[in-house]
């Protein structure tokens, strides 16, 4: 490696920047980004789909999600909401809330407000979309409550364990 290869390794267009940020942030998980490549840089062009192509396009699509989604373009919209914020009055900060904070729903990968909240209990973020599908809050029910009642009995055995270690759910 000459240094200068690995810097452009996980460069992406805007358009798939903006594309993969908004799928990210829907709760789309890892393997929806590889088969959408999978289909896009392989079947479409009828190349063969080996392990090695497959190890490859997995690898990408980790590096891009933790690198240019999580890490660089998180960072470009912190400066950015930070310093429109400062421009902003009280007011339109209030009415822009939901911009002023995609640098968290980037980074924690979820435009759900209910996704965002059960992940501040410690909760990983494929759990809490798993949660979500399953089972959704009651009218005025607390997230803690709703963790602490949820029926661990809908979640796969991983989903199960990661919500027992965090001290909730509940057995019906």
């Amino acid at each position: 490696d000459d240094g200068k290869s690995r810097r452009y390794r996980y460069f992406v267009s805007i358009n798939k920047l903006a594309y993969d940020s908004h799928n990210w942030m829907k709760g789309h998980n890892y393997k929806f980004f590889i088969d959408n490549m999978v289909k896009d840089k392989l079947t479409k062009k009828g190349l063969e789909i080996t392990n090695k192509n497959i190890d490859k396009i997995t690898n990408f699509v980790t590096a891009h999600i933790n690198t240019n989604l999580n890490f660089i373009l998180v960072k470009y919209l912190s400066l950015w909401t930070d310093v429109v914020g400062h421009l902003m009055s009280e007011e339109e900060k209030e009415k822009n809330k939901f911009f002023l904070n995609l640098p968290s729903m980037l980074e924690m990968g979820s435009y759900d407000p209910l996704v965002l909240e059960i992940m501040s209990f410690g909760i990983n973020r494929s759990t809490a979309i798993e949660l979500t599908k399953k089972q959704r809050i009651k009218e005025g029910q607390s997230v803690e409550l709703y963790l602490r009642n949820y029926n661990i009995a809908k979640l796969s055995s991983l989903h199960r364990k990661y919500l027992e270690k965090a001290g909730f759910g509940s057995i019906k």
